[in-house]
């Protein structure tokens, strides 16, 4: 008489790329870098560690860049406007004629 149970597949479990989501999988594509012979072992490797961190955490890496996004505008950007002399300096206006405005007195 034979078993209602269903057969166990006693195959050793293997990770398939169909479960990792499409972001995951097009960041990993993205950062696809050809081993050209002008990089150093160490340089390959750095690349793998960051290839590896980027695929595994992509939140965390996004966040990373934009936070050096954030930290390189005001440090880098604002230099450069402020050789051009774009930012030229306003007078404040006079304190009694902010007074006069905010109540409406003249």
């Amino acid at each position: 008489m034979p078993s209602s149970s269903p057969a166990i597949d006693n195959r050793p479990l293997r990770r398939s790329t169909s479960c990792l989501s499409p972001i995951r999988l097009s960041v990993a594509a993205s950062l696809a870098i050809s081993h050209d012979q002008h990089c150093t072992e160490g340089e390959m490797a750095v690349m793998q560690k960051l290839r590896m961190f980027v695929v595994q955490e992509p939140v965390v890496a996004a966040s990373c860049l934009i936070a050096g996004v954030g930290l390189f505008l005001p440090a880098v950007v604002r230099p450069i406007l402020d050789s051009f002399e774009a930012s030229k300096q306003v007078p404040p206006p006079a304190l009694s004629d902010v007074v006069a405005g905010m109540t409406g007195k003249k």
